[in-house]
């Protein structure tokens, strides 16, 4: 087996997108993020994982024989449209037990389709707005951090 960063991205997306196109409130999912995503669109993107690494390469049993390697990786929400409109679409998106809960998408198959051994998937940030440079509210924006244990 080995460590596939590039095939854990692509199974974040298929998974997510999967249960969002299900949903009344699809959105655009990107395991790779354009520069100027379209709205609603939920992002996969590198983070630190619990151990202060993108990639932990020895997350267990000391790198021994059956190590798991830890990858931190955060999943984006962003809405646009106005104030309402956004906090409305974010609270489905953030919710649980509805077709348009991400978290629920997450945890289906939290071994993504066997991509990965397991998630482990930390609480969401408060949504915030992004302001570009011109003051004008852009869009809001949640997060969750998802780390992932897989062999490598």
């Amino acid at each position: 087996m080995s460590l596939s960063l590039a095939g854990q991205r692509a199974a974040l997306q298929a998974q997510i997108k999967s249960a969002l196109d299900a949903s009344a409130q699809p959105a655009n999912v990107y395991d790779y993020p354009p520069d100027s995503p379209q709205l609603n669109a939920v992002l996969i993107m590198p983070r630190q994982s619990e151990d202060g690494n993108y990639v932990g390469y020895h997350g267990t049993f000391n790198g021994t024989a059956g190590a798991l390697c830890r990858v931190g990786w955060r999943v984006e929400i962003r809405c646009g449209g106005g104030q309402i409109d956004a906090a409305k679409a974010m609270d489905l998106y953030l919710s649980t037990g509805n077709a348009e809960s991400v978290l629920d998408a997450l945890l289906d198959d939290p071994t993504l389709g066997s991509a990965v051994q397991t998630i482990q998937i930390g609480g969401v940030s408060v949504p915030a707005w992004f302001t570009g440079a011109d003051e004008a509210r852009t869009w809001l924006s949640a997060f969750f951090d998802v780390d992932v244990s897989a062999r490598r």
